[in-house]
């Protein structure tokens, strides 16, 4: 099969591309921006915001999209207006390569779409009830998105992401923020050492597009491990990878409101269709938070940010 991805450049848009890679595909990359040079890539630099701009869909003919492009910038993300564009860069993709007669169509969507109160997520059973402008603006593209494949008769899976982590992610995200803190490249901060999360390494998440790209089924999908893990639990483990004390961190606790304790998916439906994740959550977060300590220029990138 011959995919189109968008935002291949981004964090899981890198892994994805590699897993792809792997397994031989014909890969068209869309973007601003090029990801590393590799002849087996066909690159399209083409500004997704721009209206009526797919005439690459006629000219390359892809049979699978893989969608990841969105705004994502750390912190701002949330409520930002530029959610609205992409919403509906997402729309009209869609549209468009459904009617150039695309075969699959597989989105990244977010756990930020789910009612939160309800701490546990299950697709067919959580009210869906976001509260941010990322959050609406994802579920809104996802249900015009649907209507419009309803429409074509072409399938289209929803990848909803939960936590994911590792090698590439922005460095004031919770993870690599708290082995910084550990390791003193920071000060330590205040973190909910209560909540419970959940954390999938990022070639894991990545592993779960590819999966639906292969499969023909619609629908909604968590794409997460299923498993809360409390943070508390969590920086007591990179402290013991890092030989560092984490009694600076586990101090700080803070309570914030309207901050669900408990934020936790069920990937039973995608388990179903034979997904099988190959990972062990410690292993993958000794690995990183030993990749971060080792690594000195990251350690003096950091430090010329703070």
């Amino acid at each position: 099969m011959k995919i189109a991805v968008t935002g291949a450049t981004g964090f899981i848009g890198r892994y994805i591309i590699k897993a792809l890679l792997a397994q031989g595909h014909d890969i068209v990359v869309v973007g601003r921006s090029a990801p590393a040079e590799d002849h087996r890539l066909t690159f399209i630099r083409s500004d997704l915001l721009a209206r009526d701009n797919y005439s690459w869909i006629a000219d390359h003919r892809p049979s699978h999209l893989l969608h990841l492009a969105w705004y994502a910038e750390h912190g701002k993300f949330w409520t930002s207006p530029l959610n609205l564009d992409w919403c509906d860069v997402t729309v009209r993709l869609t549209a468009a390569f459904c009617e150039y007669g695309g075969e699959r169509i597989v989105i990244a969507g977010s756990c930020a779409e789910y009612d939160w109160s309800f701490g546990y997520c299950r697709e067919e059973i959580t009210p869906i009830n976001p509260t941010t402008l990322y959050g609406i603006a994802k579920d809104s593209a996802r249900r015009m998105a649907e209507r419009i494949c309803q429409t074509h008769r072409v399938p289209l899976a929803w990848g909803r992401i939960f936590f994911p982590f590792g090698p590439g992610e922005h460095t004031q995200r919770l993870i690599p923020s708290v082995a910084h803190a550990l390791l003193g490249w920071r000060p330590p901060f205040a973190i909910n050492t209560q909540h419970w999360r959940d954390f999938l390494p990022v070639e894991s998440i990545a592993a779960g597009f590819v999966f639906l790209l292969n499969q023909k089924v619609s629908g909604v999908f968590n794409i997460c491990s299923g498993r809360p893990t409390q943070l508390s639990e969590l920086i007591r483990y990179l402290g013991t990878v890092l030989d560092k004390d984490p009694a600076p961190l586990l101090a700080r606790t803070v309570h914030q409101k309207d901050i669900p304790n408990f934020l936790v998916g069920d990937n039973t439906v995608l388990l179903n269709i034979g997904w099988q994740p190959k990972y062990d959550l410690w292993d993958s977060l000794q690995y990183y938070a030993k990749s971060i300590a080792e690594t000195q220029d990251y350690a003096e990138a950091t430090l010329r940010k703070l």
